[in-house]
Formats: structure tokens, C-alpha cells, sequence
């Protein structure tokens, strides 16, 4: 029972340490000029909502096998009225939508709903409302993982996608 505690605490330690990590990755010289890109790419770009899904062979929902990083898509584009993309930029780009130190729960990221965003970058956000994660991918690499607090945005989905 003492090494499985000793486990326990070493991967918790892990955890907590790479959440700080990612608040971290955008004041450091290889996220400051990614973070600079998501600013602007949220602020001067188009967007367009998706609704995805997880990738399966019998999901007959799927749209004519168009995906966004490996997750189909099931609907969309969904062009975005410019009052909600501001709501959803102010979301991003505060710092307290990203939790400090939080253990990401165990769970498979099964997003849900993605965001491109188009301006001289293309910036895809997809989220994963069971795990509270975030997935950016800018110009089709991915760039950053971290966790969120859901309320705020679950709400402004709500508005945006009804269905959803």
C-alpha cells in the first residue's frame, strides 16, 4: 500500500505540474509568438462552428467523411454572428478561463464542438466538455492542450448551437 501511495503522489505531482506548464507555454519564447498568432487570428479572423464527434465506422451521422483533426465532422460550418465571436474571443483569451493547477480528470477526449478561425492563420479550437480540455491547432499543428472552466462557454455554445 506505501508504493502505491508513493505512485499516487508522483503522478499527481506530474499532473499538477504539467497544468502549470501550459499557463507557462505562453509567456515563453516558443508560445509568445503562437499566443501572438491565437490573439490575432481571434480577433481579425472569421469563424465557423462545427458540431464533431469521435471517429467510429458505424456513426451514420457523419458529414460525407469530412473531419477536423481526425474528429468528424456531423455538421457545420456554422458561420458565426460577430456579437458571439467576441463573447468567445473575451472567453479564450482570459487567463482565468485556464485554470492554475488542476488535475485534468481521467478521461478520453471526446470533443464535441470546434471553432475555425480564419484570418492570414487558420486557428481550430475543439472542446471536450466531459474532460474540461481544450485542443488549439494552428495552421493544422497542434499547439496547446489544457484545461478550462466550462460554465461561461457551455452557455455561449448553447446560444450559438441549440442543438448541441
Amino acid at each position: 500500500m506505501g508504493h502505491f501511495r508513493i505512485l499516487l503522489f508522483v503522478l499527481s505531482f506530474v499532473f499538477l505540474a504539467s497544468c502549470k506548464e501550459d499557463q507557462e507555454f505562453w509567456d515563453s519564447e516558443i508560445g509568445k509568438p503562437r499566443f501572438s498568432a491565437v490573439a490575432s487570428t481571434l480577433a481579425n479572423g472569421s469563424c465557423e462552428a462545427y458540431e464533431v464527434t469521435i471517429p467510429s465506422s458505424t456513426d451514420q451521422k457523419e458529414v460525407q467523411g469530412k473531419s477536423l483533426h481526425g474528429y468528424p465532422i456531423v455538421s457545420g460550418p456554422l458561420r458565426i454572428h460577430s456579437t458571439d465571436q467576441k463573447d468567445l474571443q473575451s472567453i479564450l483569451l482570459r487567463r482565468d478561463t485556464y485554470p492554475e493547477n488542476t488535475v485534468p480528470p481521467d478521461c478520453a477526449f471526446r470533443p464535441g464542438v470546434a471553432f475555425r478561425f480564419t484570418e492570414k492563420s487558420v486557428l481550430d479550437i475543439l472542446i471536450c466538455f466531459k474532460c474540461a480540455e481544450l485542443r488549439y491547432y494552428l495552421n493544422g499543428e497542434s499547439i496547446w492542450q489544457t484545461c478550462f472552466k466550462p460554465k461561461e462557454l457551455e452557455v455561449l455554445i448553447k446560444k450559438i448551437l441549440p442543438k448541441t
